[in-house]
């Protein structure tokens, strides 16, 4: 480093260094470089592939817009359709509902039915009940009647014998009032009747 100018002289590159800046990582001096040609030709390098990239980049970039437009695009139609089949699915559920509604009201009244069936059932059952001691009951009264019956029958034959006899007495005794007294003396026996 010359006292005088205090620029620094470089042996390796064979002049003097014109800047000097300090290295953040370890703290030291360092040279920093001076802008030639070659340089100039690597920044119009730099440029030249930045510009390509950015070219590269660009088309990239449309390319992928397309494809996620096109993504959008489906997505948009797929949501359309599953749209049209939620509705679809939203008028099947009213009208479920409305046939669930229409079944729960129908099940009710069968019960309400079934409930007046079995009640009619009991009653019809308490009744046929009733009605079997009745008829019980009737035949009971029924065969007293007709033992009762039997036995009036045979009353009525033997009063009937009875008054037979006893007319035939009685006609028997007019007709001998004015007869002789052998024939009054006489004795009348009654043979019975040949059971067959």
């Amino acid at each position: 480093m010359e006292s005088n100018t205090q620029r620094v002289w470089d042996y390796a590159e064979d002049g003097y260094v014109h800047r000097l800046v300090q290295n953040e990582a370890d703290g030291k001096i360092v040279e920093l470089p001076l802008h030639d040609e070659s340089k100039k030709s690597n920044e119009e390098k730099i440029d030249k592939i930045g510009f390509e990239y950015s070219k590269l980049l660009i088309t990239q970039l449309e390319s992928q817009r397309e494809y996620y437009e096109n993504q959008l695009s489906e997505f948009k139609s797929s949501l359309v359709y599953e749209k049209s089949q939620v509705n679809k699915l939203e008028k099947m559920m009213e009208e479920l509902k409305v046939t669930v509604s229409e079944s729960v009201n129908e099940m009710s009244i069968l019960r309400e039915e079934q409930r007046r069936k079995n009640e009619e059932k009991a009653s019809l059952k308490e009744q046929n009940n009733n009605l079997l001691k009745l008829n019980k009951a009737m035949v009971q009264k029924l065969k007293m009647y007709e033992t009762n019956t039997e036995l009036l029958k045979k009353e009525n034959e033997e009063l009937h014998e009875q008054v037979s006899d006893l007319m035939f007495f009685l006609e028997s005794r007019e007709k001998l009032k004015d007869s002789s007294d052998d024939v009054k003396e006489g004795k009348l026996f009654m043979v019975p009747k040949n059971s067959k």
